[in-house]
Parts: C-alpha cells; sequence; structure tokens
C-alpha cells in the first residue's frame, strides 16, 4: 500500500511556524507543533516534547537560520532555559540577560488585582498529582506537579486575556475552561488538562 502524499509545499513550515493559537493580544503563540515567540520583530521558534526519563527542546530563528536542540534526562522545564542559554551564547540576548528575568511579552489586558482573580483559585487535579492555583496581583502563581517526574514547580503567570494566562519565565499558555453556566471547570497547561477538584 502506499501512502498518500503530503502535499507539502514551500510555505508549509511557515505555515506550521505561524501563530494558530494566538497567547491573548501578545502575539506570541501556538502554530502547529511549535512555540511562536518574538523577540522585537524576530520569530523564534520552539518545540518540546519528553517522555519520563527524556526530555527535549529546540529553539530556532529562522531568519538567521540558526537553532539549538537540548536532549536531557530530567525534568522537561530546564530544557527550555538551557536552549535559551545557549542561544543567548551563539549570537545574544533572545529576549533577557538571566531566565530569572521575566520575559518581555506585552499585552493591552488590564491588570486585575489579586482579589478580582479570586475565582481562579483552588485545586486543580493532574495525573500525577495536584496543582495549587493562587491569585497574584497581576496573574496567577500556579504551584503544580512536574509532568516528567521532576520537583514541583511553581509557574508564575500574567494574565493576557479573559480566562487566559502566559507563564512569565517560558511564555507558555495556560487557559481556564468553563461550562455553560461560567463555572471553571480546569485549566490546560500544555495541552494537558488539571481538573477542578
Amino acid at each position: 500500500m502506499t501512502a498518500p502524499p503530503l502535499d507539502l509545499t514551500v510555505g508549509s513550515l511557515d505555515h506550521m511556524q505561524s501563530v494558530q493559537h494566538p497567547f491573548g493580544d501578545t502575539g506570541w503563540g501556538y502554530g502547529l507543533g511549535y512555540w511562536v515567540f518574538w523577540s522585537g520583530d524576530v520569530k523564534v521558534v520552539g518545540h518540546s516534547g519528553g517522555l519520563p526519563g527524556i526530555s527535549t527542546y529546540s529553539m530556532m530563528i529562522p531568519s538567521e537560520r540558526i537553532g539549538i536542540v537540548v536532549l536531557t534526562n530530567r525534568g522537561d522545564r530546564p530544557a527550555f532555559f538551557l536552549a535559551e542559554h545557549l542561544m543567548n551564547n551563539l549570537r545574544g540576548a533572545v529576549w533577557r540577560e538571566s531566565t530569572n528575568q521575566s520575559l518581555p511579552f506585552v499585552t493591552r489586558h488590564p491588570k486585575r488585582k489579586a482579589k478580582e482573580l479570586a475565582e481562579y483559585e483552588g485545586e486543580y487535579v493532574f495525573r500525577s498529582g495536584t496543582a495549587r492555583v493562587e491569585a497574584v496581583d497581576g496573574g496567577l502563581l500556579i504551584h503544580a506537579p512536574s509532568r516528567l517526574e521532576g520537583r514541583p514547580i511553581a509557574i508564575s503567570t500574567a494574565q493576557v486575556g479573559p480566562d487566559s494566562f502566559m507563564s512569565t519565565d517560558e511564555g507558555l499558555s495556560i487557559a481556564f475552561i468553563r461550562d455553560r453556566t461560567g463555572q471553571i471547570l480546569r485549566f490546560l497547561n500544555g495541552g494537558y488538562a488539571y481538573e477542578r477538584s
């Protein structure tokens, strides 16, 4: 049996590396299999993956024809930071001098006070444990179990749209899902669902 042709064109990769799912109004988002970030007017794309025991992250700047691939045998979060550090050494700072600094994405979404974000607070169950969401001024602080057998993590976020938040360290989307009555059911982090308990 012969596989059907893929019908890929010269523009297929560019389409895959273009924002298909925006993260609020930041210009950052998710393409088809790729995270899409901006450093000024320079597009930066990334892809992550992992299983228990291995984690990968690739970071590319197509217009500069450079890329970094990181393979680790630990949790998935350090791979992004290592890729950014290596890219900074290769071509100069992509976004920031240190990964301890927040990413410089911009949103016009109003910064709400912690008490205005209290409806998001609570516990959300994931297959590897329970995440606790805490409202802080301008966003949420999510104390989450590791997805890949690593240490628990604290994810600081900024609100970038209705029910839409971005992590300030990696620029990843965290979206809250409501039912028809407006009650929060879950949040999605990297495509993984955390169900409200």
